[in-house]
Formats: structure tokens, C-alpha cells, sequence
């Protein structure tokens, strides 16, 4: 679907068209909020169960199986992810499985509702028309990426909140998107209130939709109609706080520092409405252009994501919060990336779907059986599992698209069972998936090998560079806490677990965006700044010594330290950066070799030469002169100066420094940098070569 050209260059909705589409939301919901007709939504399930139908009822028991479903679709999974009440859950659920149900009596059986239940982790099942108990939510692809959505807004709202305008940005984002996924649940789908003070703060954040005033207290209105909370409160003197305003300003600054422009349903949480765009696609108007190019744009954000990321990183500091963010990004990123592969080989799996003939299965089932017999007995059960998904009551399974899902489970199986340890099952299960994808390239049709080869191609070229390099390193540890993230990100540059060859392409990458040029230097001067802080905490005897040393030690002091930086300085400054490093060792030697007399007759020389050496108004042209402004910069950080200034004047005991301030009499800032450059001007015309050695 094109995307229209208002959306192409705004990129956000206006306050006319947001109501409209308010709107329409509205034209396909009843009169107390709840979605009309199932088959208006696009759900599939099962067919019609015939009303009167024996239904088993008996609750779910610990510890039985389950088994998988048919996916009640991309709608519904984003609907039952969006409420946190178990009954609301299982109703949306029970509509999307058993349409037929619905069709016939307007809403779900009480009878239908008892055969839902929901796990202590929080999942939907149910029984069949067998008895067996099944997953509701699906393992499907629509359905994963209807889960994903279900939980984007606050996670959506909060990142970009956070990098345009840090923790009061983050609070704007995280809250509007979590106030639009309660009102979202409250109107739409009547999920309960069950605290009066949820519809006060629900009223509050109602004004960070940004969708304009009337909707705002449209919104605010149902929630007080719907909860029986009266009060200005709702939209008094509190909402201004956080408003429209604002919102817009993050927006700005998010686009200046990255040079991403977020749509509003981004940058303010509204994002849960993205998860209606199946449902206004079914109807006219100016909703269904703008959901759907809203759609496109987010589908093909992957490089945005990317770029986002790195700019979470450049941005971090030493803030937790914001590595918290960087591993939330790159997990975004990497979901994205996947997001794109299935889009393009969709067509393609499609088409193998509908042209392909029955599957010969007796293959799979002879292995499973031959498996079963010699596998261990808690191994036995878990593959007869497996083989209850392809044999069922009715039969064998033949189809290809529910053998490919099957075939799909498989890898998330093995993978959980080797993450387990249980390396039997793991090892079982592989031998198992050998011969399914036998039987299916054996029996599938031509544009099956061509799917599976598109998929390959983009595994290779789009998702795996992020899920196996820094990015999915980043995305694996967020889970374990922001000082884990935090921790990763700041050995990249030490070396650590990381090649020359990766810390250069993650320059480049970040150089190729607007103002990345910038943001690389920063990056490197933050990891200057660590092992500068490093090289001054650590002591000897009864004070710091030789500061100059160990800041040497901390970023060139190994040839993989040393290849790393080498690999992360630009290269207009790389050599003028080696031969500050050399200077430092110089002096480092020549320091614990207990003679500073020869070196320092030499630096005195070096600063009496004049034109060349002698102060900053002099050396303009000189290499080493790109060198430490590249360690200065423009930086604000005054201790990172002063550590600076204290490696200079560690160079020479405090007599010796003080005929140096004899020879020159200048200000402190300028006369330290003149003593640096003096001894770094004077080692570039070879005159102290041999000292120390």
C-alpha cells in the first residue's frame, strides 16, 4: 500500500484526523465499548461449534500438557495483550476461537468461558472439542508479532521519550503509553477498573495523547462514565504537567538528535493504536490510509532503529537508565530486522501454501516411533508430544503450512531444551528435524525452495550481522539488568571480547549518520575519560604516581588494546594519538628510572624553540595539536580537565615544574598544554629519543 504523501512528509497525525479516527474506532465498537461482530475483525479459528454441542469443561490440572493451537490471529493477541484482567483475557480469546458462538447468541457462553483458563505465567488455554487442553494465544507469526505489539507502547513511548529528552522524556513516553493502553482496554474492550484512582491517573495522562483537546476529554469521559469517578480532578490544574506542548518539544529534540522525525503515536505512547489497524482497514475513511502507511513506515525502520540504538549508546554517559534503553533498543532492532525477513518471503510461503499436495509424513512418524522406543522415559513423553502434532485423531497431518509451524516449534523446542541442559532431548529433537525438512523438500512445491532460500539469503544479509555482532550482544544481556548492559558497552572499547575489526565497523556505522562524525569522538572521549579516572585512583605508597603510565597502560598497554584504539580513532588524529602514546611511555621510563634530568633538559629545550613548539598560537599545523584537542574537545567535563591538567603535572616533580613555569610565564590552562606539547614537539624532532632507554 502506497503511502500517502501528507503522511510521507509529516510522518504524524494532525488533531482533525486523529478524531476522525477516533471516529471510526468508534463506528466498530457497540454502544458500551465492546468490539461488534468477530468477523468484522478478520479473526480465524476454528469452525462453528453447533450450539448445544457438548463442551468439556473440566479445569485446567498442573503439570498437564499443552498442546498448540490454532493462532485466533494478529488482532487478537494484540487485544488480549493490552488488558491485564484474567476473565477479559479469556472472553477476547473465547470470541476469536469460536466465532460461531457469537454469530448465533451475540456474545460468549458462560458454558464456552469455562473451558478457558489462564496459566500461572499468565497464558491462555482451553479445552477442544476432544478434551485436550490447548495454547489460545498461537505460535504462529501473526500471532508473535500480535503479542509484540500488545506490549510496544510503553516501550515505544519510553525510548523515544528518553533519548530526545532523557529521565523527564522517558516518564512523558512511558506514561502516555501505558494511559493509552488503559483507556484503549477500558473503552474498547470493557476490561474492569478495579481502583478508582486508576481513572484519576487514566484522566491525567489522557493529556499526553496529543490528539487534541476534544479527544482527550472524550477519552476521559468514557473512564469516568465507565468507573463511576466524578471529579475535575480528572482534566484540572494536574494535567498540565505533562501536555501536548511538551510532548512536541521531545519530538524536536529527538528529530535534531538523531535526525529520526518519530510520528505522534510514537512519541507519545498512542502506539496501541497500531494495533488497530485490522480493524479500520475493514472501513473507509482517513483512517485506514494513514494505519496503513503508518504500518509501512514502522516495517521498513529497521536502519532507524539501528541508528537509534547507537545513538542510545553515544548519549549513555555513565547513566543506567540509559543503558537500560540502549538494550531495549537493540532488541528492537533485531525484532524489526525479522519483522522485514517474514514480510518479504510471506508471498512466497503463501504461495507454496495453496499450490502444494499432501505431505507423505510416514517418514517423520517412523523416526518419531524409533526415537520414542529408544530415548529415555522423560524423554519419551516430550517426543510423543511432538508426534501427537502431526498424528492427531482425525490423522495424519498432510498439510504444509500447519507441518511448516510444526517444523517451526521444533527449533524453539530444541532451543529450550539445550538453554535447559537437557542435551538428550536437544540431540533427539535435531534428529528428528533432519528428516521432517526431508519430507518437506522431498513433497513441497518448486516455490517452497525458493521461500526457504529468500529466508536464508535475508538471515544472512539482514537479521543475523544484528542478532550474532554488538547489537544482539547488547539485546541478550538487557534482561539481566541495566549494569550488565552498561558494563558490555563500556568494554567494547577496552578490547574485551571485541576485535579491531568490529570496534571499526561500529565506527563507520555510527560516522555514516548525520552528526555521527561528533558523537563517535565523544564516545571514544568518554573511554579516555574512564581510564583516565582509573589511571588517577590507583595508588602507590602514600599518593598517585605516574599518572602518565598508567593512562598509557589503561588504552595502549597490550597490542590488542592498543589495535582496538588504533581501530576507534579517526584518522585524522590516529597518528598524532600514537605519538602521544609514545611520549607518555617515554616519560613513563624515563620516571621510574629515577633520572628526570636529561628528559626535562630536553622539554625545556623543546619549549624554547620558538616557532615551533613553544605555545598553543604557535603549533596550529603541528600533529600532535589534533591529538589532544581530540582528547579535550569541546567537552564539559571539567574533572576530565584537570585530570588532564594532573598528567602534565605529573610529568615533573613539583621544583622541576616550577622552573618551567620560570621559562613561560603563562596562564595555567595554556602553560600546561605548552608543557605537554613542548615534550611531545621535542620527542617529534628526535631529540630525546634515546632517553630512558
Amino acid at each position: 500500500m502506497p503511502v500517502s504523501p501528507q503522511v510521507q512528509e509529516r510522518g504524524a497525525l494532525s488533531k482533525d484526523e486523529a478524531e476522525q479516527l477516533f471516529a471510526e474506532i468508534a463506528a466498530v465498537t457497540d454502544s458500551v465499548g465492546r468490539l461488534k461482530e468477530p468477523q468484522a475483525v478478520g479473526v480465524t479459528g476454528p469452525s462453528q461449534t453447533v450450539i448445544g454441542e457438548p463442551i468439556v469443561t473440566q479445569p485446567a490440572q498442573a503439570g498437564e500438557a499443552v498442546l498448540p493451537g490454532p493462532s485466533p490471529g494478529f488482532l487478537s493477541n494484540v487485544l488480549a495483550g493490552s488488558v491485564q484482567d484474567p476473565e477479559t483475557k479469556k472472553r477476547l480469546f473465547a470470541a476469536a476461537l469460536f466465532p460461531g458462538d457469537v454469530a448465533e447468541t451475540g456474545t460468549v457462553s458462560d458454558e464456552r468461558l469455562a473451558t478457558f483458563s489462564v496459566t500461572d505465567t499468565g497464558d491462555v488455554v482451553y479445552r477442544d472439542e476432544n478434551g485436550e487442553l490447548r495454547e489460545a494465544k498461537g505460535t504462529d507469526i501473526a500471532a508473535n508479532l500480535g503479542r509484540f505489539a500488545a506490549f510496544t507502547p510503553e516501550m515505544v513511548g519510553g525510548t523515544a521519550g528518553a533519548i530526545a529528552g532523557g529521565p523527564v522524556g522517558a516518564a512523558i513516553g512511558a506514561a502516555g503509553g501505558a494511559a493509552a493502553k488503559k483507556i484503549f482496554a477500558n473503552t474498547v474492550l470493557d476490561e474492569p477498573q478495579t481502583a478508582a484512582q486508576n481513572a484519576v491517573d487514566i484522566g491525567i495522562e489522557a493529556a499526553l495523547s496529543f490528539a487534541g483537546e476534544r479527544v482527550g476529554e472524550a477519552a476521559t469521559r468514557t473512564v469516568r462514565a465507565a468507573t463511576g469517578r466524578r471529579g475535575d480532578v480528572i482534566l484540572g490544574s494536574q494535567a498540565s504537567a505533562v501536555n501536548p506542548k511538551r510532548i512536541k518539544a521531545e519530538i524536536d529534540r529527538f528529530e535534531q538528535a538523531t535526525g529520526v522525525k518519530l510520528d505522534v503515536a510514537q512519541a507519545s505512547g498512542l502506539a496501541s493504536m497500531h494495533g488497530l489497524r485490522k480493524v479500520i482497514a475493514n472501513f473507509p475513511g482517513v483512517g485506514q490510509d494513514i494505519m496503513r502507511a503508518n504500518r509501512d513506515l514502522q516495517l521498513g525502520q529497521s536502519e532507524q532503529a539501528v541508528q537509534r540504538l547507537m545513538d542510545a549508546l553515544i548519549n549513555a554517559g555513565d547513566s543506567v537508565p540509559a543503558a537500560a534503553r540502549a538494550g531495549n533498543l537493540a532488541d528492537q532492532a533485531i525484532q524489526l530486522s525479522r519483522m522485514q525477513r517474514a514480510q518479504a518471503t510471506r508471498p512466497l510461503y503463501d504461495q507454496a501454501y495453496e499450490t502444494a499436495g499432501a505431505v507423505d509424513v510416514s517418514d517423520i512418524v517412523g523416526k518419531l516411533d524409533e526415537t520414542i522406543a529408544s530415548a529415555a522415559k522423560g524423554t519419551q513423553a516430550r517426543l510423543r508430544a511432538v508426534r501427537r502434532d502431526i498424528v492427531r485423531k482425525e490423522g495424519p497431518v498432510t498439510d504444509l503450512r500447519t507441518l511448516h509451524n510444526i517444523r517451526k516449534e521444533l527449533n524453539d523446542k530444541i532451543l529450550k531444551a539445550t538453554k535447559g541442559g537437557d542435551d538428550q532431548l536437544a540431540f533427539h529433537l535435531r534428529d528428528v528435524r533432519r528428516t521432517f525438512d526431508e519430507a518437506l523438500d522431498r513433497d513441497a512445491p518448486d516455490v517452497w525452495h525458493e521461500a526457504q532460500a529468500k529466508w536464508g539469503e535475508l538471515s544472512e544479509t539482514l537479521v543475523n550481522p544484528l542478532k550474532d555482532g554488538i547489537v544482539g550482544d547488547l539485546a541478550r544481556v538487557k534482561g539481566k539488568g541495566a549494569q550488565k548492559v552498561q558494563a558490555l558497552a563500556s568494554r567494547w572499547l577496552t578490547g574485551q571480547n571485541t576485535s579491531p575489526q568490529q570496534v571499526r565497523a561500529l565506527r563507520h556505522t555510527i560516522q555514516r549518520q548525520p552528526g555521527g562524525r561528533d558523537t563517535w569522538r565523544g564516545l571514544v572521549r568518554g573511554r579516555m575519560a574512564e581510564a583516565l579516572n582509573k589511571a588517577m585512583t590507583e595508588t602507590q605508597g602514600d599518593g598517585v604516581v605516574n599518572i602518565a603510565g598508567k593512562f598509557r597502560q589503561q588504552l595502549y598497554g597490550s597490542p590488542q588494546k592498543k589495535a582496538v584504539m588504533g581501530a576507534a580513532l579517526p584518522h585524522d588524529v590516529a597518528d598524532a594519538f600514537d605519538t602521544t602514546m609514545k611520549a607518555f611511555d617515554l616519560l613513563r621510563r624515563a620516571s621510574e628510572g629515577g633520572s628526570h634530568t636529561a628528559w626535562m633538559q630536553q622539554a625545556v629545550e623543546g619549549l624554547k624553540q620558538g616557532s615551533k613548539f613553544a605555545g598553543l598560537q604557535n603549533v596550529t599545523e603541528h600533529p600532535v595539536r589534533s591529538a589532544l584537542e581530540f582528547v579535550v574537545g569541546d567537552s564539559n567535563d571539567e574533572a576530565f580537565k584537570r585530570g588532564l591538567e594532573q598528567i602534565a603535572r605529573s610529568l615533573v616533580n613539583p621544583a622541576k615544574f616550577a622552573r618551567l613555569q620560570q621559562l613561560k610565564a603563562l596562564p595555567a590552562s595554556v602553560e600546561t598544554a605548552a608543557t605537554i606539547l613542548g615534550v611531545m614537539g621535542a620527542l617529534q624532532a628526535g631529540q630525546i629519543a634515546e632517553v630512558g632507554s
